[in-house]
């Protein structure tokens, strides 16, 4: 049913209803067989963290429209004189 509610993005109020009634008989079952929920730590390392993240972002350029400091004005135009 999970498969089925996420490949259609959605469900009916029906289909949810029949979700949670099941949900909550198969946690019954598993309550009465004794099976018990226990939080696992999933947390990675410190090591695994630094190891698996993301390469860091390249140096903005020290010139252009992505540089940090914009550049500065253009020279304003030489007025041509009239003969």
């Amino acid at each position: 049913m999970e498969a089925q509610f996420a490949t259609n993005g959605m469900a009916s109020a029906d289909q949810l209803d029949l979700y949670g009634r099941c949900a909550n008989s198969l946690r019954r079952l598993l309550e009465s067989t004794g099976l018990e929920r226990r939080p696992r730590d999933i947390t990675p390392s410190l090591g695994d963290y630094i190891a698996n993240r993301a390469p860091a972002k390249p140096k903005q350029p020290a010139v252009g429209p992505d540089a940090l400091e914009p550049l500065p004005p253009p020279p304003a135009p030489i007025a041509k004189a009239n003969p």
